[in-house]
Parts: structure tokens; sequence; C-alpha cells
């Protein structure tokens, strides 16, 4: 691939959101007023406001939409969680294998640079610490992806 023929490739940006659905319980005009970015990015890319997720939860519905495949077929069912050794409860969920190709896999064979900004849901996440995670979440990240209250010197549950 040369620089050349990358200039001739549409970027394309998918931007993955939670509970996201077609606007249908707002006051008239409230979205319009208060989410002007996401206004934009409707009028200015593709919006699906008639798709429906087989599965409420999250990494099934994100896997699903990544390869095209039922959880059935791409073994997703359940949420991952990162593993515990101390925690002989856990759920010892499949990650999304890296045999069944998904849009990042087609797009990066296709020449494109593919980057992945948040969270991903298909491989077992990687357990972090205090230290590790003031590279990279700010205290409200940590708070809302830990359902707790935090700050960069430790989680703590509600």
């Amino acid at each position: 691939m040369t620089l050349k023929n990358l200039a001739d490739k549409p970027n394309i940006l998918l931007i993955v959101t939670d509970q996201e659905r077609e606007v249908m319980h707002w006051p008239e005009g409230w979205a319009e007023d208060n989410l002007p970015a996401r206004k934009r990015l409707m009028a200015n890319g593709l919006t699906f406001g008639n798709a429906h997720c087989n599965t409420a939860a999250c990494t099934p519905s994100r896997a699903t939409l990544m390869t095209g495949l039922y959880p059935a077929q791409h073994g997703l069912k359940n949420l991952l969680f990162c593993d515990n050794p101390n925690d002989k409860t856990q759920r010892r969920t499949p990650q999304l294998s890296p045999d069944i190709p998904n849009i990042a896999t087609v797009m990066a064979e296709a020449g494109y640079h593919v980057v992945l900004k948040g969270k991903f849901h298909l491989s077992r996440p990687v357990c972090w610490n205090t230290e590790e995670q003031r590279h990279y979440w700010s205290d409200a990240d940590v708070s809302l992806s830990q359902n707790a209250t935090a700050s960069m010197s430790g989680i703590h549950r509600i």
C-alpha cells in the first residue's frame, strides 16, 4: 500500500455508545439544544434508527456488531471480566477468537490504520491498579468503569 492509494480510501470512524436509541422520550428540541455534537455527527454520518440488539449484555452485542455473527456463533454470551485467581466464583467466559474475522481485521487487511479507543469488551480485560490507570484514565473514567467513586489514589465501591 502506498500513500497515494491510502489517500483514495475514505476515512471511517465507528462510534459505539451505550444505551443509544432513536430519540423518542426527550422534549421537542431538547436533543438539538443539549447535544449539538451528536446532531452534527448524525447529519454528517450514517445512523441506524431502526437497529436492534440481539442481547442486552454489551460483550455479545459488540461482538455481533464487529463480526456479523450471532452470540451462539461467536461464542460470547456474557460480560468479560479480568482474570482474578483469588475469586473462585468468577465466570470463565471465552474471549472473541482471533480466528473469527471482524470489521477491524478486515479493514486492517484492506490497508486501513485501525485504532481502538475506549472499551472493547471482546477480549478479557487486564486487571489494572492505581499506578497503571494513572496513565490512561481520569478520575471520572475510573469511577464510571467501576460503578464507584474514585480518585487516582484509589477506588471506593458505592
